[in-house]
Parts: C-alpha cells; structure tokens; sequence
C-alpha cells in the first residue's frame, strides 16, 4: 500500500488538470477497492469455512464413534471459531468427568447390591434352617 500511496497521490493531485486523470484515479480506486475486497472475501472465506469444516468433522466423530470422549479441538488464534472450539473442549471434558463420576456410583451400586444379595442369602437360609428346627 505504501508504494502505490505516491502514485496514486500523484494522480490525484493531476486530476484537477485533466480529466483523463481523472477518471484514471477513479477507476484506480474502484479497482483498488474491489481487488481488497475480492482478496479479503476469498482469504476470510477459507480460514472460516477450513476451521468451521474441522470443527463439524469433529463433531460428526463425536456423533458417530464408539463413545469415547476423546475428542480435542485444536485452537488457532483467538476469533469467534477458536472460541467455540476451546468451549467444546471443555463441554467434552465436563462430559466425561459426569460420565466417569456415574460409571464410578454405577459401581458402588452394584457392589451394594451384590452385598445385600449375599445378605438376602444368609437371611432365607437362616430362615430356612429356623424353620427345620422348629418342624423337627
């Protein structure tokens, strides 16, 4: 931008002078405006639609594996996208902290249960063996 500046100050100043000046400073300046915008279009559109892509990659292998809450993001930079990855991330993370902690009571649980099983065991025979006395 720095090199073209002089130039097209030069124009702008000759402009006054003549008019195909004139019009070669607007048309220099609509194509300068176009071309920025035409080159910010296409480079804003890849970074978006690449990062957006991964992250519904990731997602669909979330969707579709086998359960296992593996899945990392990797966060570039620090726009909108890197957030909404860092906070899946950490929505992941939680998820598998509430998995772990019910797998963890779903255990205690079935030990309990395992013990009050034995424990209706022991009491029918118990029971049982009561029952023998008082009949013999």
């Amino acid at each position: 931008m720095g090199i073209i500046f002089p130039f097209f100050a030069n124009i702008f100043i000759n402009s006054y002078k003549s008019q195909i000046y004139f019009y070669l400073f607007v048309s220099g300046c609509v194509f300068a405006g176009i071309t920025v915008g035409f080159l910010s279009f296409i480079i804003g559109k890849i970074s978006i639609i690449k990062e957006v892509k991964n992250l519904s990659e990731q997602m669909k292998v979330l969707s579709n594996g086998s359960g296992t809450l593996d899945v990392i993001l990797d966060v570039k930079g620090e726009d909108e996208i890197a957030e909404m990855s860092i906070n899946f991330n950490r929505f992941i993370k939680k998820l598998s902290e509430i998995i772990s902690e019910i797998s963890s009571y779903s255990n205690k649980v079935s030990n309990y249960s395992d013990e009050v099983s034995l424990q209706m065991i022991n009491i029918a025979d118990n029971s049982l063996k009561q029952l023998e006395k008082k009949i013999l």
